[in-house]
């Protein structure tokens, strides 16, 4: 249909015109596309007369077809690329759905950052790993997914919890904000081979869920219920140092927090 660019695809065989005209030529701007140059279904041989060296004009008129049912879309052939070489690329170029970048593609490829930390970003996030606090901190804002529903985090910091009972029921938990002047504190521990290697983690967060401060750090090696048990009280022992009153702790350990409602005796 003629939609090709006229000065830089290698519509001719020649190659790009832009770089094949003698600089004499100039390049005229109103022209874009092929069918720019073609009148009634046939070449406008005075048009390209006035923007292309006589050679030129007469190569398009014996080799090339001028394109005359504009409603018929052009089909692809693997053509010559501008320095002249066939490439593995061409062929893709022509091939591929190009569809709009994601934004969080944007905001992993930066210009400027250096490659290996954008394809660390990359791999990290179609882990499906959550991302916000460390982009944050770096000072890039993009989306991350949920690792347990490989759903796109949303600010509310919705997720999806299975819970291991016999009915495999889905619950929608959803991270509220504390109220205002309030921190909420959530912690947690592992051991790997319970007893073995443990380490214990929290964090806290303000009225607006903006981290006020984050530690985690490895203990002697115990069992999970230890290290979930030691990673509350370190967490309430650091409020108290820096006079935290109004605190809300969240635990991911429902033996913890039955323990501490007193509904159920500790182990």
């Amino acid at each position: 249909m003629g939609s090709l660019l006229f000065w830089y695809d290698n519509w001719t065989g020649l190659g790009a015109l832009y770089f094949i005209v003698p600089q004499d030529f100039g390049i005229d701007e109103t022209i874009h596309n092929v069918y720019d140059v073609v009148e009634e279904g046939s070449w406008n041989v005075n048009r390209l007369l006035e923007v292309l060296p006589e050679e030129y004009v007469l190569h398009i008129i014996e080799k090339n077809k001028s394109p005359t049912a504009y409603e018929v879309l052009d089909i692809p052939y693997w053509m010559l690329e501008t320095r002249g070489f066939f490439s593995v690329r061409t062929t893709w170029e022509y091939l591929r759905r190009r569809d709009d970048p994601r934004v969080a593609y944007k905001m992993i490829w930066v210009k400027g950052l250096p490659f290996k930390i954008s394809f660390f970003m990359w791999k990290v996030w179609k882990a499906k790993l959550p991302l916000d606090d460390f982009m944050r901190r770096l000072g890039y804002f993009m989306p991350s997914k949920c690792w347990c529903c490989s759903q796109p985090k949303e600010e509310t910091l919705q997720h999806m919890f299975f819970m291991s009972d016999t009915a495999r029921s889905v619950d929608k938990v959803v991270w509220e904000f504390p109220r205002e002047c309030w921190l909420k504190v959530n912690t947690d521990g592992a051991s790997r081979g319970n007893p073995g290697r443990s380490a214990i983690g929290y964090n806290a967060r303000d009225e607006k869920g903006d981290i006020v401060f984050a530690e985690w750090k490895e203990i002697n090696e115990t069992t999970n219920t230890e290290a979930e048990a030691m990673a509350i009280v370190e967490a309430l022992r650091y409020c108290r140092m820096q006079q935290y009153s109004q605190v809300c702790v969240q635990t991911d350990s429902m033996l913890m927090k039955k323990i501490i409602e007193g509904m159920w005796k500790p182990p």
